[in-house]
């Protein structure tokens, strides 16, 4: 792989050094109000638009749609990866479509039915520390490529297939972990979610560290970018 960095003090002005390339963004963001973050670059908002239109099934900039409690039931339990479309993200403190205090609820469109995710923001068991830990990254090509369905064979390992270690996640206040998950799927069409379904096959759940070569992880723009969002409760340590 060529190596253009490997410190952001390798880099020019304010570039960062993200996996031994220097770019200028990672997220709408981190450019200016009338730009927007395309492949590491700060362009003006609207460049760009229609560039690879229809090239692949769920590319592109998600339509968001009013959240729902009318799920599909096609998920099987045990682990996998969900490949679909975003459709509604559900607040922690909704009142209604699943929402509930401690979770944001991602809601995907897969084969056209509507299936919840639910992401903890903070630890449900008494701990000396509830706040979840998350970290984002760029994720390698792994398994199948995407197509909308549920994967069952796919599964992921944090150390194993991406290098994470414990260290390399930031604890977060509950609050502000669902503001830095809003801002990472704001404009998230395609999506891939590794995670455990629920036993009436109506979502997931579990989209964190887990054992047995079984960690969750949100990837958006999956045909693309592949932006890695890993999360891990305070006594995961790997």
């Amino acid at each position: 792989m060529e190596v253009d960095c490997r410190v952001d003090a390798d880099c020019r002005g304010s570039e960062a050094c993200v996996d031994n390339v220097c770019i200028e963004c990672q997220r709408d963001r981190d450019c200016d109000d009338d730009e927007e973050c395309i492949e590491g670059g700060c362009v003006q908002a609207g460049e760009g638009e229609g560039e690879g239109e229809g090239e692949g099934e769920g590319e592109g900039e998600g339509v968001r749609l009013p959240c729902t409690t009318d799920f599909g039931t096609a998920l099987p339990g045990g682990s996998g990866r969900i490949d679909g479309v975003l459709r509604s993200v559900v607040e922690p403190n909704y009142q209604g479509c699943r929402g509930d205090d401690n979770h944001i609820h991602l809601q995907i469109e897969m084969n056209g039915a509507i299936y919840g995710v639910a992401i903890n923001l903070e630890s449900e068991f008494a701990a000396a520390d509830a706040r979840v830990a998350f970290t984002t990254l760029t994720v390698p090509e792994l398994g199948v490529p995407w197509s909308q369905g549920w994967h069952a064979n796919e599964s992921i390992d944090y150390g194993f297939d991406l290098g994470l270690a414990s260290e390399s996640f930031v604890p977060m206040e509950l609050a502000a972990l669902a503001v830095e998950i809003d801002a990472e799927v704001a404009v998230a069409g395609s999506i891939s979610i590794y995670m455990h379904a629920f036993d009436d096959g109506t979502g997931g759940h579990k989209v964190h560290r887990n054992s047995s070569g079984t960690d969750g992880l949100i990837i958006v723009d999956p045909i693309g970018i592949r932006r890695g969002i890993a999360f891990r409760f305070s006594d995961q340590l790997f």
